[in-house]
């Protein structure tokens, strides 16, 4: 929660505060509280204190006190009215209006133009709020007079005013989009029914022991005949050791053990066709890869530190078939953005999964080192056959080879320049100087090529403040934005914009304004798609039109993560970036208004309903009418169910749990564990972090610390992972899950507790059930992608997967590169 007075107030820790009302405490929680306590005013926190190396606050997970505050519902400013519609609500009554004549193709928007539960803000509607008929959402927009259409075509929906684009996305040129005050770039055609280019792998075949013999699993690509014609001959040396082709599933239990290699041949209709590669041997339950971290240092205040293993992504880097680990290194004073204070460089190093080091990127000491500085994305972006590894830049950034950026707008600067802040409350935060965004080579590291980061930091309090709080003297960053909090604040994507090749999006704020910046690399050039920005054009609205610029419409609506999808079926990808979506030409698609919150989650989550649906943790009760998390159609907004509560509503997680149950389930610090139909099913699960594919069945495990367990009495057998540790204080991530090799289920990767090495972990169980790996699901792909992006998420398909689903899967619309993309 962040709405407070003018009171004192003390910092506690990672995204936490206590506000003085007439002496007595009240615990203010921001994004980052576990726990079930509670704390009334003037009472005490829970028990838990402060985590360090970027910890959570433990304990304690609402307030009492800070409720909605009274005096009715916000009014709404800027709302579309829809011909013969309403837009009152208790409460409010949008201001400034705009009429939309010519009507909107696709009929009215569920929840009309009131923002989240009609008009929100204390006392105001409840969810569906009044909602005229017609309402301006639907493909069509209005087009103006002089609407341009570029080769290509006007996006659908685009509202286009006389003469030319409004609005950051603007229309549609040669197949790029021209945005507000950008440029306008090419990027071919869009041909959203050709399918999706993703990775070329090799069969990921691995060995583990177990018993006196071997568990063996591979993968089906989503590319290979999905039903019984196709299926697979497994070899020990030249010794098949299956007597009929197995169709039923992609691992197989070797009880005899033995010496000799293994492989995989597929088989289509009895024919035997290609050989996989040699099986990747695990003798010791993990794959154990040496890892060295950077020497200690000492930073710009004089204090040493050292560093430990943090989060991780895969790709493919050398273009082998077989992933590598991106590691990201953090200083033991890595601090949160809200924190003054001096930090070490942040590092990254790429390694092979036999321990070999590929190279070293040093992000200098005009980067700071925390969860939400250095979002970075490991990608094939180019279709080269080798992944990229993107991140923002600085002056003072080595790259994979060693030397100083120096190509682009990084040629000519000076490296030795510090602009790190030594004075006041932001101390140790970089305040100035140039910021870039740089591709590097995933095999080499070395620089490809660099560019100005858009949008630029601007003047200070431009990223601030959140409606009804108060900026006094000494403000925290919660308010005006004075300590750059709210500017740093840095979150990163990946998306099929053009629905066949993959884009990268970083993007920048979210508290109040956000700023998601769409780039292609093609060609060996770095080149803008578009740039939505919520502060670039006032007046301007979405495409349900909501203004841009309004904490009822796309300010003030992020959240700690992102998820990206095709969520209108139009064959693009949009970002579900919070309790607002950007459509895949740039421009807001819808805004639900619910505000900021901590937990994203996104997929079929309900496979009795069409398209996808979004689970969100929701933290801004006192603004955004008392909703604690809710569940919502993706295309739309729509929301289903919701919970209410108060204060900051902190943690949530899905996963099908249940065995046998269809559809997933979802929870959080709200109370109850709920199904797609809003009923309460069981207990509340005892962690909230992670969710995992292990078991022989399709419902996920839990995964928490270094454990991965069953929900409840189910079966199955999980993991504890014995010298190792986990990341990010209280949230206890693993480095990364995904599924790296082997079979469909996901593997996990922990960091050791030296931080001298990582250690992958796999399933042995045996399963009957096939799938094909879950890496040719573009949705699950791209959010592997994102794990690593600020409060890390597990990563989650694009279509149901879970109990009673329809096996064999439909096949994906995927396609691999040819060498001349």
């Amino acid at each position: 929660m962040r709405m407070r007075s003018r009171n004192a107030i003390q910092v506690l820790g990672r995204g936490c505060m206590a506000l003085l009302l007439g002496g007595a405490v009240t615990l203010l929680q921001a994004c980052d509280s576990t726990g079930s306590g509670t704390v009334s005013s003037g009472g005490a926190p829970g028990s838990g204190g402060i985590s360090g190396g970027g910890g959570n606050l433990t304990g304690g997970s609402t307030a009492a006190t800070g409720g909605a505050p009274s005096g009715g519902s916000q009014p709404g400013t800027g709302g579309i009215v829809p011909t013969g519609g309403s837009t009152t609500a208790s409460g409010g009554t949008s201001t400034g209006a705009t009429v939309a004549t010519g009507g909107s193709i696709g009929g009215a928007k569920t929840g009309g133009a009131t923002g989240p539960g009609g008009a929100t803000g204390p006392g105001g509607a409840k969810t569906g709020g009044v909602t005229g008929t017609g309402g301006v959402t639907g493909t069509g927009g209005v087009t103006g007079t002089g609407g341009v259409t570029g080769t290509g075509g006007a996006k659908t929906g685009g509202a286009t005013g006389t003469g030319g684009a409004t609005g950051p996305g603007g229309a549609a040129g040669a197949g790029g989009v021209t945005t507000t005050g950008g440029s306008t770039t090419t990027g071919g055609t869009p041909n959203p029914g050709a399918g999706r280019y993703m990775e070329k792998l090799d069969r990921g075949l691995v060995a583990v022991k177990s018993g006196s013999g071997y568990f063996l699993s591979w993968r089906l690509f989503g590319t290979d005949p999905q039903d019984t014609s196709f299926g697979f001959n497994v070899y020990r040396g030249t010794t098949k050791l299956n007597s009929a082709v197995i169709t039923d599933s992609t691992n197989y239990l070797d009880s005899a053990g033995g010496t000799g290699t293994y492989t995989v041949k597929a088989v289509t209709n009895g024919v035997e066709g290609e050989t996989s590669e040699n099986a990747l041997v695990i003798d010791a339950g993990y794959v154990n890869i040496p890892i060295t971290a950077p020497p200690k240092g000492t930073n710009l205040g004089g204090a040493s530190y050292s560093y430990s293993a943090n989060d991780g992504s895969i790709g493919d880097l050398d273009g082998d078939g077989q992933y590598e680990l991106v590691l990201k290194w953090d200083p033991s004073d890595a601090r949160d953005n809200e924190m003054s204070g001096y930090t070490g460089t942040c590092i990254l190093d790429a390694y092979k999964l036999d321990g070999t080091k590929l190279w070293r990127i040093d992000l200098g000491k005009n980067i700071r080192a925390g969860a939400h500085y250095t979002q970075f994305l490991v990608y094939d972006f180019d279709g080269d056959g080798m992944a990229e590894v993107a991140m923002k830049t600085a002056p003072g950034t080595k790259d994979g080879t060693g030397a100083f950026l120096s190509t682009g707008d990084a040629a000519g600067a000076d490296n030795t320049a510090s602009y790190v802040s030594t004075s006041g409350a932001t101390t140790g935060k970089v305040t100035s100087g140039p910021e870039w965004y740089t591709v590097f080579a995933g095999k080499t590291g070395a620089e490809l090529a660099t560019i100005n980061y858009l949008p630029g930091r601007g003047a200070v309090g431009v990223w601030g403040a959140i409606q009804g709080i108060a900026s006094p003297a000494g403000d925290l960053g919660w308010g005006d934005d004075t300590v750059c909090n709210f500017v740093d604040r840095h979150l990163a994507s990946v998306a099929y914009l053009d629905g066949e090749r993959p884009s990268l999006i970083p993007c920048r704020g979210y508290y109040w304004r956000s700023a998601l910046w769409a780039l292609d690399w093609r060609d060996g050039k770095l080149t803008q798609r578009w740039l939505f920005d919520t502060a670039a054009v006032k007046g301007a609205t979405g495409k349900d039109g909501k203004l841009l610029q309004s904490s009822q419409g796309y300010e003030s609506q992020g959240s700690h993560s992102l998820r990206q999808g095709d969520v209108d079926g139009d064959g693009f990808d949009e970002i579900v970036y919070g309790s607002m979506t950007v459509d895949h030409d740039g421009q807001g698609l819808y805004s639900t208004g619910l505000r900021h919150g901590d937990a994203l989650h996104f997929s079929d989550l309900d496979p009795n309903r069409p398209g996808l649906e979004v689970w969100m943790v929701d933290e801004q009760t006192s603004e955004n009418g008392g909703i604690a998390s809710h569940f919502q159609d993706a295309k739309d907004g729509t929301i289903i169910w919701e919970d209410m509560g108060t204060g900051d509503n902190g943690r949530g997680c899905t996963g099908p749990l249940i065995a046998g149950t269809t559809g997933w389930q979802m929870w959080s610090g709200a109370g109850g564990l709920w199904n797609a139909s809003h009923k309460n099913v069981g207990s509340v699960p005892s962690s909230d972090n992670f969710t995992i594919w292990w078991g022989a069945d399709l419902n996920r495990f839990l995964e928490n610390g270094t454990s991965i367990t069953p929900y409840g009495s189910g079966g199955g057998t999980g993991l504890s992972a014995s010298g190792c540790t986990s990341n990010n204080g209280s949230k206890s991530d693993p480095t990364l899950t995904a599924d790296i090799f082997g079979d469909w289920r996901e593997e996990v990767v922990y960091g050791t507790s030296g931080s001298d090495a990582l250690r992958i972990y796999t399933t042995t169980t045996v399963t009957k059930n096939r799938l094909y790996t879950l890496m040719h699901d573009p949705i699950y792909r791209m959010s592997v992608a994102t794990e690593n992006v600020a409060y890390n998420q597990p990563p989650e398909p694009g279509i149901y997967i879970g109990p009673n689903m329809t096996l064999p899967e439909t096949k994906p619309n995927i396609k691999y590169y040819s060498s001349t993309p």
